[in-house]
């Protein structure tokens, strides 16, 4: 498989501005380390199809169907000098769903997982690998696609917020789903950020009622909603004005039209609620 690295440094300071150079090398080198005030990411792109074997019949198709696979992962791999085991391991569990998943064994574990999504269907499967940029057009090229995405939404000079994005169309299907997912991460503290770590448990209580609440104001564009809990997996992240997004899934709280619906809370509406590294991380 040919693997494409793009190192991206970015000075922890001018995180916020988001400003990237790149370079782009071919192979599997492993990267130079970076200096303890930078940030590197490295890119990941790869791709595979798969055709279901004797499906044409099911499928009331001319042919066999072939599923289109793809991954394009924006991984972090440098952090300030900082161990980051933990926050890759995290990142690439919510991206192909698999325990043992790790930096080093990325492009295989988005194979076993692509392989996985497309056994589902219950047929033999012929595996091909393919060049990324040969299946962009899923839609006018394939009968389904499989994709998974890893890229930034937020970076500051505190806060490092990672989104996976999971797609699946099935052959023939009304319409695709996906799922989206985020990490956070304590660039000070170099630990992953849960919501118990920056709200107290009596403001975990209270969040339901105050996103239901916030919703309802912002229905003229998100359209209705019925929030009755916290986002499967309390699914949030920080965006860069230290708001707590709560991010649910389509069909979570909503109809599929309406996608993912995400609820910001400012952090100053909770300051009663925030532990002293809530606090210190918000404000």
């Amino acid at each position: 498989m040919k693997l494409n690295i793009n190192r991206l440094f970015i000075p922890a300071l001018a995180a916020a501005a988001m400003c990237m150079t790149a370079c782009r090398n071919e192979g599997t080198e492993a990267a130079p380390q970076a200096p303890a005030d930078l940030i590197s990411f490295r890119n990941v792109d790869l791709a595979r199809s798969f055709r279901y074997v004797n499906s044409a019949e099911s499928y009331r198709a001319d042919s066999d169907v072939v599923v289109a696979c793809k991954a394009e992962l924006l991984l972090p791999v440098d952090i300030l000098g900082a161990d980051i085991t933990a926050l890759q391991d995290s990142i690439l569990h919510r991206a192909f769903v698999i325990p043992d998943a790790t930096i080093a064994n990325c492009d295989s574990a988005a194979v076993a997982f692509f392989r996985n999504r497309c056994s589902e269907a219950g047929f033999d499967l012929r595996e091909r690998e393919v060049h990324p940029d040969s299946i962009d057009d899923f839609y006018t090229r394939y009968n389904g696609y499989v994709s998974v995405n890893i890229n930034p939404v937020t970076l500051t000079s505190r806060v490092l917020a990672m989104q996976t994005i999971r797609g699946q169309y099935e052959p023939y299907a009304a319409h695709g789903i996906y799922s989206i997912w985020y990490v956070n991460y304590d660039l000070n503290a170099g630990r992953i950020i849960s919501l118990e770590d920056i709200v107290k448990p009596e403001g975990i209580a209270a969040l339901p009622k105050l996103i239901r609440k916030q919703a309802r104001a912002m229905s003229g564009y998100i359209g209705p909603t019925q929030i009755t809990g916290l986002p499967a997996d309390r699914n949030f992240y920080i965006n860069a004005r230290n708001e707590l997004v709560f991010a649910y899934q389509p069909y979570e709280v909503a109809s599929y039209a309406q996608g993912e619906v995400r609820v910001a809370i400012p952090a100053y509406r909770i300051t009663q609620y925030l532990t002293p590294e809530g606090t210190e991380l918000l404000f």
